[in-house]
């Protein structure tokens, strides 16, 4: 893989590929995802999940140099601020699952190597904005029914261990399998984000059995409702934060867990010891001081 940058000044990423099976492979499944999507414009269908365009790599051209063959695509620009909330990771979900229900039932191509290396974050501007999410490498996809190109020799390059579905043998892709290796990859990014909903969306991901496993399209419907769901929480969260009640609003969730234990602590010595000047200390201990004030503390101690 190497880097360069064309006369327009636009970043470019030039893949040559050692053996040339591979790389025949992947440029005929981008020539593919091109023809769908040019048939799909001339017949104006109606699509259920929308475009491809800026969802996937962006191929600038194909070819080969002395046999071997050459992929050029538009290089993507990372956002520099990761997935880091609960919200950020629903609406990466329902960006990621909404290109594979595109690929899935409106291309019929499985990706086949879903992981956190193969989608690049373009845009995340923080809660409150849309997420942009591109999908690269498409040297493991495969068409979603056999008969699709019979005569056409697949040369793929397998999935990943640790996101490949225990079924697809690292070879056998499918919509299912994209599922499994979304969920894999969600569980992976989620490490340090907690959220119960959409960890139990992940495990339904992650069902040993692909016909348990939920569409993409489901998925993207399910990742929908624990985004509306959390951001009706804070709403709440900032409606009660502005009532100045200690254990409420959008400064409470701002905190660090281990500061949220000492705000309980130090509510549960207000109440027993009936006092306040051991809960300042508390939470001048914790660093939680800058928003939490005794007095507010003393006044919702049986709230």
């Amino acid at each position: 893989m190497a880097r360069a940058t064309n006369a327009a000044g636009q970043r470019l990423f030039i893949k040559v590929f050692n053996d040339a099976r591979c790389g025949r492979h992947e440029i005929m499944i981008h020539s593919l995802i091109l023809y769908a999507e040019q048939l799909h414009n001339q017949r104006q269908d109606s699509r259920r999940h929308g475009r491809l365009d800026g969802r996937i790599t962006k191929v600038i051209w194909t070819g080969e140099c002395d046999g071997y063959p050459v992929l050029v695509m538009k290089a993507e620009q990372e956002a520099e601020r990761p997935i880091a909330t609960p919200i950020q990771l629903a609406k990466f979900a329902q960006e990621v699952a909404t290109t594979l229900a595109i690929l899935h039932d409106d291309v019929t191509i499985a990706h086949g190597d879903i992981k956190p290396y193969n989608l690049v974050v373009t845009k995340n501007d923080g809660d409150k904005q849309p997420i942009r999410v591109v999908i690269c490498d498409f040297g493991s996809a495969d068409t979603v029914y056999d008969d699709a190109l019979p005569d056409a020799p697949m040369h793929r390059t397998g999935g990943t261990k640790g996101y490949s579905a225990p079924e697809s043998d690292g070879y056998c892709t499918s919509p299912e399998s994209d599922v499994y290796s979304l969920g894999a990859t969600l569980r992976q990014v989620m490490r340090y984000i907690k959220c119960k909903s959409m960890r139990a969306l992940i495990a339904r991901m992650m069902d040993s059995i692909p016909e348990n496993r939920p569409h993409a399209r489901d998925v993207v419907e399910g990742a929908k409702a624990i985004q509306m769901e959390l951001e009706t929480t804070r709403k709440r969260a900032d409606a009660a934060d502005k009532t100045g009640h200690p254990l409420c609003g959008d400064n409470y969730m701002r905190l660090l867990p281990f500061q949220r234990k000492a705000v309980c602590l130090a509510i549960t010595f207000a109440v027993a010891a009936d006092g306040a000047h051991i809960v300042y200390w508390l939470l001048n201990k914790a660093g939680a001081t800058v928003w939490v004030q005794p007095a507010r503390i003393w006044q919702h101690r049986f709230a």
